[in-house]
């Protein structure tokens, strides 16, 4: 079937106007909306021609069409993207077999054109109504959540739980306060010891940052450490770091404890322009020894830009 022959509904708000009608609240059983997304397809138009994307996105269609039963519909909701909506879903496990038979039938599979073949590549989100939500509207924001965890943890197919909406909630109110947490005074520097085994004397630390919510209480660094990095927080948080662990190591050493202070440093700090400089400014500002400092770098970090890193540390 060519795509022209398949609704479309590239609004959020025109595809709630076209599953409303097919919506039968029912305490017994549910319709399910899955939200498929075919990667690939912007790349294969720019490399090989629009007229190729679309017969791949077609081939992708003409695989859904099965599902499409009475009082089912398939819709374009987006350049690369379908929504298939099922009727008579028992429950979440039911539901869940059915997205694993799409997986099966549709993902990592081979795509043949006459001129041109591909593996097909997709991301699957699924809800269900009226189980998960009780509107057309929070169907589809349900929906979308479970599709962007199947993308965010590379999953071809997701179901929503309540769970993912608690957690975003929960996010979003850290990524609000985390801005503010400096200015708060909420930033905690922790000093992990490092403990020579044949003496079991310390020879080192480790400053581990850590926050302390005044509303969520003790947040561990692997919730905001990424959200830092992803808000351009890090930099920030970084110099506060830095200052505290040299400040701390110049008091400890004059109570006469010479040790070594190891920092984490993101690859979002080696990759600024002042990283050099911030290094540099901040242990001349506590008179560090060089050979007191240990900055602890992820691999990942240098693997973005090799030279570059290499060239800075």
């Amino acid at each position: 079937m060519p795509l022209s022959h398949i609704e479309t509904a590239f609004d959020r708000n025109e595809l709630c106007r076209k599953i409303e009608p097919l919506l039968n609240y029912d305490d017994t059983l549910n319709s399910a909306l899955i939200l498929i997304n075919v990667y690939h397809t912007r790349q294969i138009s720019a490399h090989h021609g629009y007229d190729i994307s679309q017969e791949i996105l077609a081939l992708i269609a003409n695989a859904l069409q099965p599902y499409v039963k009475q009082n089912c519909c398939l819709l374009r909701t987006a350049n690369h993207e379908f929504a298939l909506l099922l009727q008579n879903i028992k429950n979440s496990g039911h539901c869940q077999l059915a997205l694993n038979k799409i997986t099966r039938e549709l993902n990592n599979k081979d795509l043949a054109l006459p001129n041109f073949s591909t593996k097909s590549k997709l991301s699957i989100g699924a809800a269900l109504y009226p189980s998960h939500a009780i509107t057309a509207q929070n169907l589809i924001q349900n929906v979308e959540i479970a599709i962007h965890q199947a993308e965010k943890n590379g999953i071809p197919a997701v179901m929503y739980s309540k769970m993912m909406s608690e957690r975003i909630v929960k996010q979003i109110k850290i990524e609000s306060e985390l801005a503010l947490a400096i200015q708060r005074q909420e930033l905690e520097l922790w000093y992990q010891p490092k403990i020579d085994l044949k003496t079991g004397n310390i020879y080192g630390v480790e400053a581990l940052s850590r926050w302390r919510s005044k509303t969520e209480g003790l947040i561990p660094p692997d919730i905001f450490i990424p959200l830092a990095e992803q808000r351009g927080f890090i930099f920030e948080i970084t110099r506060w770091a830095l200052n505290i662990a040299f400040r701390k190591q110049k008091e400890w050493l004059a109570m006469g404890l010479d040790i070594n202070m190891a920092v984490n440093i993101s690859g979002k700090v080696i990759n600024d322009e002042e990283f050099v400089n911030l290094i540099e400014h901040t242990r001349g500002i506590w008179e560090t020894a060089p050979g007191n400092i240990t900055l602890e770098i992820t691999e990942t970090a240098i693997m973005d830009s090799m030279k570059d890193s290499f060239d800075k540390l």
